[in-house]
């Protein structure tokens, strides 16, 4: 499906950062997308 303006697909899902990030990083993530973008 498209995802975006330029009509591209969507395959293939998010990579897999299992045990790469810690709970802090992801909530540091997690807040700078809701607050700062």
């Amino acid at each position: 499906q498209p995802y975006n303006a330029r009509g591209r697909v969507a395959a293939g899902g998010m990579p897999g950062f299992g045990g790469q990030l810690s709970d802090e990083e992801i909530e540091a993530v997690v807040l700078y997308e809701r607050e700062e973008l």
